[in-house]
């Protein structure tokens, strides 16, 4: 094997922005090896990566996804077969209308999940095996499938899952990039420890941003806000639900079962610890990214 610090020099001058260094000096040892090889094809040069994770703690975790994420993003377009990806997918027939690709992730018991799915299906559905997962390719445009899933999950399976949807899209080319887009999701929902059941790759804007900017610049950010940290479990649920209520002080009070004078005290005393008004939308979107790179940083 390589000398851990010639590796650590190697990931580092390839990619910078994941502070890899930072894993390695705190266990002298190391978590991540990303190696690049190069092969001539056509007289053109083609790259290969991969990724080994020499161990499975919650910091080589956190490297590998970010990792993963930028591999994701760069390379996403790379020519491959979707027969690679799911066995039959030369059968498929597709007709001229919108669909979503799901990826049902987290299954106890693939079998029964896909005998269960098939029943609430189309005939212009299809649904797939692939390793512990399952892909439906649903007819639609609206991602209303989503309910369906979340209520087959939870109610007959009693499964706690997490799914990945990708954008609409039509034409049978395009399911090998609606894939990774479903996969996507998934990935950098679990970088930022987002607890809800569906993800969708459209609404996520904000994360793949995020996921790119290294960690050492993430905490500087946070380190202008230094009363953020000391923020109570109650102040962080209010500004997650204002947030998600678009600044609506009375469907955010419902949503919370509190009474509005009771969620305007709240919002005032965030706004005299952190100086920020949540109810300002530039204030709001500060406070937005301080959670999701709090959320990032984490060990």
């Amino acid at each position: 094997m390589e000398d851990k610090k010639q590796i650590y020099a190697y990931c580092h001058k390839i990619y910078e922005l994941y502070q890899i260094d930072f894993a390695i000096e705190r266990k002298k040892e190391t978590l991540v090896h990303f190696g690049v090889k190069q092969k001539e094809f056509y007289s053109a040069f083609v790259q290969e990566y991969e990724i080994i994770v020499y161990q499975k703690d919650k910091q080589g975790k956190l490297l590998l996804d970010l990792l993963c994420i930028y591999l994701e993003d760069v390379f996403m377009h790379r020519k491959v077969q979707f027969k690679h990806i799911l066995d039959g997918s030369d059968d498929l027939i597709f007709n001229t209308e919108s669909k979503v690709l799901y990826v049902i992730s987290q299954l106890v018991d693939v079998d029964l999940a896909y005998e269960a799915f098939s029943n609430v299906l189309e005939k212009q559905d299809y649904i797939f095996k692939y390793q512990k997962q399952l892909i439906i390719i649903k007819t639609e445009q609206d991602y209303s499938f989503t309910r369906i899933v979340e209520d087959v999950c939870l109610r007959e399976l009693m499964m706690k899952v997490r799914v990945g949807c990708s954008k609409p899209f039509v034409e049978k080319e395009e399911v090998v990039e609606a894939y990774h887009q479903a996969m996507k999701a998934l990935s950098v929902h679990a970088l930022f420890h987002i607890n809800q059941t569906t993800h969708i790759y459209d609404e996520q804007n904000l994360l793949y941003v995020l996921a790119h900017v290294p960690l050492h610049k993430a905490q500087g950010y946070l380190d202008l806000f230094p009363a953020f940290k000391q923020l109570s479990y109650e102040d962080f649920i209010t500004i997650q639900t204002v947030i998600d209520c678009n600044l609506n002080v009375a469907q955010a009070a419902r949503k919370m079962y509190v009474h509005r004078n009771t969620l305007l005290y709240r919002i005032d005393k965030i706004q005299k610890e952190l100086s920020l008004d949540l109810l300002n939308f530039h204030d709001a979107l500060k406070l937005k990214v301080l959670i999701l790179l709090n959320e990032m940083t984490k060990n």
